[in-house]
């Protein structure tokens, strides 16, 4: 949010589902990397097992997940345009629609696919499947329509691990 990116210097608590996504610059992966598994046992030990796990930057098992989006905005097509992720707009008689991304698209490991339901009255149901690429952060502020600089934090959005069950809310 606005508020780490201000670097705010007070505690932030994380509470429920939330989830935190620490990012290191490729000196610190490589140096956090070196370190062996006790140390990072002792992390999780002390960071409370329950709700937070820790692991050597790049180690972790990737999955897929499908994100489940509610918003009160359209998506703009915009930002598919601005990342080169050309596709065929389908639409089908019952309101929904997809994003058929082309292969090459797809190389591109940001979204392996995009599709929007409109059938609910003021409200967009977006499913996407996103590639190694994808920052969530950027699609929420500019894969919508939205209104005014903050509208994108009327979005709601849930996880759901392919072949498993939810994610995160």
């Amino acid at each position: 949010s606005s508020y780490w990116q201000a670097e705010a210097s007070a505690p932030v608590y994380l509470a429920g589902a939330d989830v935190l996504t620490l990012r290191f610059s490729r000196e610190g992966a490589v140096l956090l990397s070196a370190r062996g598994k006790e140390f990072w046992d002792r992390v999780n030990e002390l960071a409370a097992s329950d709700s937070l796990r820790v692991s050597v930057p790049g180690d972790s098992d990737p999955f897929e997940c499908e994100l489940l989006v509610r918003s009160p905005f359209d998506v703009n097509p915009a930002f598919l345009a601005s990342r080169g992720l050309k596709h065929v707009y389908e639409r089908d008689d019952d309101g929904s629609f997809a994003y058929r991304l082309t292969k090459d698209a797809v190389k591109k490991n940001i979204l392996r696919s995009l599709s929007v339901d409109k059938r609910e009255p003021g409200i967009f149901s977006v499913r996407a499947v996103p590639g190694p690429k994808f920052e969530l952060s950027v699609f929420l502020r500019e894969g919508f329509r939205c209104d005014g600089k903050d509208g994108w934090r009327r979005i709601e959005i849930n996880s759901r691990r392919l072949g498993g069950g939810e994610v995160s809310p």
